[in-house]
C-alpha cells in the first residue's frame, strides 16, 4: 500500500543563515520525533522553498537559539537556525533539494552555545516516489473555509494533514507562522476549519494540504493520536491563500496552485466572488462560481480539472 504525508504541523522548514547564540542552554531531544521524509511542495508565499525537497529534523529542548547541522555521507546542510512554532514550541527542521543519491540517513547536531546533541536519522528507503497532489479542489467563502478535494487514482494515503499559516508573522528562519495543524483520515473527501480557530479578519492566512504516506509499521489511528512528524516517509504540500473580510462580505481567496497539470506559473491573485470570471494563466483556467447556492473557488487546468 503506498503512502505518504508531511512532518507533526505538517510543515516545511527552510535553510537559512546560523544566528549564534548569545547564552548556551543544555539541548534534549524529544524521544521519538526524529524525522526524515521526501516532500513534495507546491508553489506558495509562506517562505518554504518549493519543489521536491527532503525535510529531516526533531523536536528539542530549547529550540529556541539553537541551530541544526546534517551530515550524510560528503555533503553538509547547515548550520541553520531553528525556528519553533506557535503550534509546537520545539520544532526544529531544515530541508534540501530531494535528491536519489541521497536516500540514507542523517546525522544531525543540535546546537545551542557550547552545548550539542547528536542523533541519525532514518532512511529515505522507499521514497524513491513522489507522492501525488490533490485534484479537484475546492474552497467554500466561509469565514472558517471548507476545502474539498480527491486523491488522484491509482494512490492510496495512508493519512492527511490541514495546516494554517498566518502569514503576518514571520519566524527567524524566514518562513511564515503555523497557528494550527491537524491531522486527517485518509478516507476524508473534505475538511472545515474548525470554529475554535481564532482567524482575525484582514489578516492574511493560506492552508497548507498534505498527502501523506507513513513509514513501515506505523498506522493511520497512529498518526491521528501523534500528528507526528517521525512517522511521515514521503508527502505532498500544497498551499491555498486566503483572507476573511470584515462587514459580511465574503472572504478573499485564491486558487490552489496544484491540479493535474501541476504548479500554476505564478501565484494567482486575490479575488472577490460577486459571480463568473474568468482568467487565463499560460494553459491554466481558474472560474470563480456560486456551486449550489454557496459561493466556491474551483480550479481548473484545460479541461483535465472539469
Amino acid at each position: 500500500m503506498l503512502r505518504s504525508l508531511l512532518s507533526l504541523v505538517g510543515l516545511t522548514a527552510l535553510t537559512f543563515s546560523l544566528l549564534t547564540p548569545v547564552d548556551a542552554s543544555p539541548i534534549t531531544i524529544v524521544a521519538n520525533t526524529v524525522n526524515n521524509f521526501r516532500d513534495t511542495r507546491g508553489v506558495n508565499d509562506v517562505g518554504i522553498p518549493a519543489g521536491d525537497r527532503n525535510q529531516f529534523g526533531a523536536n528539542i529542548i530549547p529550540a529556541t537559539g539553537s541551530t541544526i547541522t546534517a551530515v550524510q555521507g560528503g555533503f553538509t546542510a547547515g548550520p541553520d537556525v531553528c525556528a519553533p512554532l506557535a503550534v509546537n514550541a520545539n520544532f526544529c527542521a531544515t530541508d534540501r533539494s530531494f535528491s536519489l543519491s541521497r536516500l540514507g540517513s542523517w546525522g544531525l547536531t543540535f546546537r545551542n552555545g557550547g552545548d550539542n546533541a547528536v542523533i541519525v536519522t532514518p532512511t529515505l528507503d522507499g521514497a524513491q516516489t513522489p507522492v501525488p497532489f490533490p485534484q479537484n479542489v475546492t474552497i467554500t467563502r466561509t469565514d472558517h473555509p471548507t476545502i474539498s478535494f480527491t486523491i488522484p487514482a491509482g494512490f492510496t494515503a495512508d493519512a492527511l494533514r490541514v495546516i494554517i499559516f498566518d502569514k503576518s508573522v514571520t519566524l527567524p528562519n524566514g518562513v511564515k507562522d503555523v497557528i494550527f495543524s491537524q491531522a486527517v483520515s485518509a478516507s476524508a473527501t473534505s475538511f472545515t476549519i474548525p470554529s475554535t480557530v481564532t482567524l482575525r479578519v484582514g489578516n492574511p492566512y493560506a492552508i497548507n494540504f498534505q498527502v501523506i504516506d507513513l513509514r513501515p509499521g506505523f498506522t493511520e489511528a497512529d498518526f491521528l493520536a501523534s500528528n507526528n512528524n517521525a512517522m511521515i516517509l514521503r508527502r505532498s504540500s500544497s498551499f491555498f491563500d486566503f483572507q476573511i473580510l470584515g462587514g459580511g462580505a465574503p472572504p478573499l481567496g485564491s486558487e490552489p496552485e496544484r491540479c493535474v497539470r501541476g504548479p500554476l506559473p505564478v501565484p494567482l491573485q486575490h479575488y472577490r466572488f460577486p459571480g463568473p470570471l474568468h482568467r487565463s494563466l499560460g494553459r491554466h483556467r481558474v472560474r470563480l462560481r456560486h456551486w449550489g447556492g454557496e459561493p466556491e473557488l474551483r480550479l481548473g487546468g484545460l479541461p483535465e480539472c472539469w
